[in-house]
């Protein structure tokens, strides 16, 4: 009754969010970062939750936690659809209403004093820079595992929570991400048809040693998640950058959608983290059952953080000796952790770490009025980051980061909802645009001066 009730009730929000965006695409002619957002949450709130809950109770699940999902009743099932709903709805809300907003602020015309030619330089710069600090960052890191080939024989082990070297530069492991920005500035370099004088032999060879250094730096990671949509960004950046029209754009994204899935089923191969001997449907099956079995053991718990998460999430970009072991914070993915396993990672014999999804991230904050606040807060900071990449004036470094933030904030953001994991996964985009605001700043200073 319950997987019944899962996939009619998952497969009719699904669809009503599809046609929805099907028309917002139609009356836009293009897919608007919120529209990218509508899309994760139908697959996977949707399509996913009855997808997991039928073949879990068919047997095809081999989760450890399976059984959390097969006491799902007929309550709780309801339930989960109905959090999604209003979820979804307050993301939409929170975007029309930053979208008022700004329209109700006066406009002010603003000049930049750099042309394209400037930003294109302070660019290229930029990505020099990331990956110079990227390579050295990551080998300070290594350094104590006996270097970067060395350091494979760990990453396991480091994975999982277990520190067997001692490590005074473990806070630099996520500075190896660096050089995905710098790949993503080279290769737009690389496809950009209005600037064929900068397509010079320094930028074909710095787009291959980030590009190598960034599968390195995913390899010693081992996340098949992060090594597929850092690799997706490339194809999905490009569709943004040339498709013609609508139609053109809908064919290559569905073929874009099915070259995904078949390259996460290869890169789970490559890293041997199903060892094989799963099924297309086995796996996906296992793979996405832990935000539902994360929703159930916190919509059991009844034990709400009131946005601690929220309210101490600018603090997590700092090193975690200081907001895990100075400041005592806990995220919200270690408290599912403990809620699931009775204990956090690296403790008590728990290897590896059971990420929050989104829907069970804002239900912790504090019951249904966790998913109105933060929902309404999520569709405003959507509209934001929306209104900021199209500032970017450059198409096809627009495309590329357009790409990138469509991956690793709409869409992955609904699968890992944790702030944690959002500021790290962009941490190099953050540092990036960070580093490209400073440059261009003290250039237009030195200009007026």
């Amino acid at each position: 009754m319950e997987a019944t009730i899962a996939v009619l009730g998952g497969l009719c929000f699904a669809s009503v969010v599809y046609l929805g965006v099907y028309f917002r695409l139609i009356k836009n002619k293009r897919l608007e970062l919120l529209d990218w957002f509508l899309i994760s949450m139908a697959t996977f709130n949707g399509l996913g939750f009855g997808f997991v809950m039928f073949f879990t109770h068919g047997g095809r699940n081999s989760y450890i936690h399976n059984h959390l999902i097969m006491n799902f009743d007929s309550v709780l099932t309801i339930s989960y659809i109905l959090l999604s709903i209003t979820l979804l709805l307050s993301v939409l809300f929170g975007w029309y209403i930053a979208i008022g907003m700004k329209n109700t602020t006066k406009k002010r015309t603003k000049t930049h004093l750099y042309s394209n030619s400037d930003y294109y330089k302070k660019l290229l710069i930029v990505a020099w820079i990331m990956l110079f600090v990227s390579v050295i960052s990551y080998g300070l890191f290594t350094r104590a595992y006996g270097g970067f080939i060395d350091y494979l024989a760990f990453s396991s082990a480091r994975r999982s929570g277990v520190f067997v070297v001692a490590n005074p530069f473990s806070f630099l492991q996520r500075f190896g991400s660096f050089s995905f920005f710098s790949s993503f500035v080279f290769f737009a370099y690389l496809i950009d048809k209005n600037n064929k004088t900068q397509k010079k032999l320094s930028i074909f060879v710095g787009f291959i040693l980030s590009l190598c250094f960034s599968l390195y730096v995913l390899y010693s990671w081992e996340g098949r998640v992060g090594f597929v949509f850092y690799i997706a960004t490339f194809f999905l950046g490009y569709i943004l950058y040339s498709y013609k029209s609508t139609l053109a754009f809908v064919r290559k994204l569905s073929i874009f959608s099915i070259f995904s899935v078949f390259l996460l089923i290869f890169i789970d191969a490559f890293l041997g983290r199903s060892g094989g001997s799963l099924g297309i449907v086995a796996l996906f099956t296992k793979e996405l059952s832990f935000p539902f079995s994360s929703f159930y053991s916190i919509f059991h718990s009844s034990q709400y953080r009131w946005f601690f998460d929220v309210l101490t999430a600018p603090l997590l970009i700092l090193p975690m000796r200081i907001w895990a072991g100075m400041l005592n914070i806990d995220t919200a993915s270690s408290f599912n952790t403990f809620l699931l396993l009775g204990a956090r990672k690296g403790e008590a014999g728990v290897y590896g770490e059971t990420p929050v999804d989104l829907l069970s991230f804002v239900y912790l904050q504090g019951n249904v009025l966790g998913v109105i606040i933060i929902g309404l807060m999520g569709g405003i900071g959507l509209y934001i980051i929306h209104r900021l990449v199209n500032k970017v004036p450059i198409n096809s470094f627009r495309s590329i980061i357009s790409a990138n933030v469509i991956l690793y904030v709409a869409i992955m953001t609904v699968l890992y909802g944790d702030p944690h994991h959002i500021l790290v996964r962009n941490f190099d985009l953050i540092v990036g645009f960070t580093i490209l605001a400073f440059l261009l700043k003290f250039r237009n200073k030195k200009r007026i001066c």
